[in-house]
């Protein structure tokens, strides 16, 4: 991804940004990182066909539900399990190993409420990393104001490449249906090579 794409929805990601994304590369390998779980998606590499490796990781921190969801996403005992469940997350992913020069890699990432300092910290450590890859953050529109404060300044110095705001707190179907739309790209997209396995 060339371009910046700024803050945007998961539909016009999807329709613009993802088929740019995905045209780009004939192979791409795909990281998935949440301190929640990605919808439909356990932790673990997921092959499919047309030159795509996708590598998901999970902390399985749920959702506050109920009448005190605002309360309960604030506080201080869901922030530490949130910073548990993204430590995790990390480990998950330093365990990849190399993850290449970054061309080919394209980096899906949740910050929400709970972890979104330790999730933001990873996304700038995955750029030292992998200084090509595309780097996506995907937040709920809790904090919208505060969060695009601190995430404008990462954009415009290429941290970030793309913010996707979601009205789901968690992310959990939005990260699925990122990447169930990735996965049905490749499959069906006939000018790619079908079965190439990125390792």
């Amino acid at each position: 991804m060339d371009r910046e794409c700024s803050f945007t929805d998961l539909e016009t990601f999807l329709s613009e940004e993802l088929p740019l994304i995905n045209a780009a590369r004939p192979t791409l390998r795909a990281v998935f990182a949440t301190y929640n779980r990605v919808a439909g998606h356990d932790s673990g590499s997921i092959w499919s066909a047309g030159g795509l490796g996708v590598q998901v990781a999970n902390g399985g921190l749920p959702p506050p539900v109920g009448l005190l969801f605002a309360m309960a996403a604030e506080s201080l005992l869901r922030r530490v399990r949130g910073a548990v469940a993204q430590a995790d997350v990390e480990s998950q992913i330093a365990a990849l190993g190399d993850l290449g020069e970054g061309d080919d890699v394209l980096a899906v990432v949740y910050a929400g409420v709970t972890a979104f300092a330790q999730s933001v910290e990873f996304v700038a450590q995955l750029r030292c990393r992998v200084p090509r890859a595309t780097i996506v953050l995907v937040t709920c529109e809790c904090g919208t104001a505060r969060k695009r404060r601190c995430l404008a300044p990462l954009m415009a110095s290429g941290v970030i490449n793309c913010v996707i705001e979601t009205p789901e707190c968690g992310g959990e179907r939005t990260m699925g249906a990122i990447l169930d739309a990735l996965i049905e790209a490749r499959a069906g997209n006939p000018g790619l090579p079908i079965g190439q396995i990125i390792s």
